[in-house]
Order: C-alpha cells, then structure tokens, then sequence
C-alpha cells in the first residue's frame, strides 16, 4: 500500500482543518487553531483562490481573548473575508492563555 492513500490525505486534513485550524470556507479562509496546550504557536504556508497565506498564530497572555490581523489590519471574528484577500498575505493570530497558578 503507498503512503498517498486516502490514509495520507485524512492527515493531512485532520492536521490542516482541525488541529492548525486553517479551513477553507465560502466566504473566506477561516483561521480557529485548536492547538495541543504543550505548543506555544505554529507557522504555516496555504495557498488558498490563488493567493499566498503566511500564517502565524502564537499564545498571549494579554487579556484580550483573540487577535486576528490580516496584513497589519485587525479582523473580526475567525473568517478572513475573500474581498480583503491579496496575492501574498501575512497573518498573525495571538491566542488567550490565561496564566495558571
């Protein structure tokens, strides 16, 4: 059996879609990581409608919960709109972590 099995490619999905958080959607690309508590961010490439995303999501422990900036602009929510897409795009977005103790 080859490694590109469908095996191969329900990997690359659960990694992509559901742990990176990094999910096509019809009004944009949607951005909600649901990262391990062990990582402290990640950096990922998609290309998605022919444009270029450079992703970068790291924890915070400022009090705001969520910051989703495309390009230098803050973005409502965890969809970033088709509209506000360019051809190479810089995405940070800094997760809530409260500190323990």
């Amino acid at each position: 059996m080859s490694w590109l099995s469908g095996s191969a490619v329900w990997n690359y999905f659960a990694i992509t879609n559901v742990i990176l958080g990094i999910k096509p959607h019809y009004d944009g690309l949607e951005i909600n990581p649901c990262m391990p508590s062990e990582w402290n961010g990640f950096r990922a490439t998609r290309k998605f409608r022919d444009c270029e995303f450079h992703i970068e999501v790291s924890r915070t422990t400022r009090p705001e919960k969520k910051s989703l900036l495309l390009n230098g602009r803050n973005m409502e929510g965890a969809i970033i709109p088709a509209s506000q897409f360019k051809k190479k795009n810089k995405v940070k977005l800094a997760i809530h972590t409260p500190l323990s103790g």
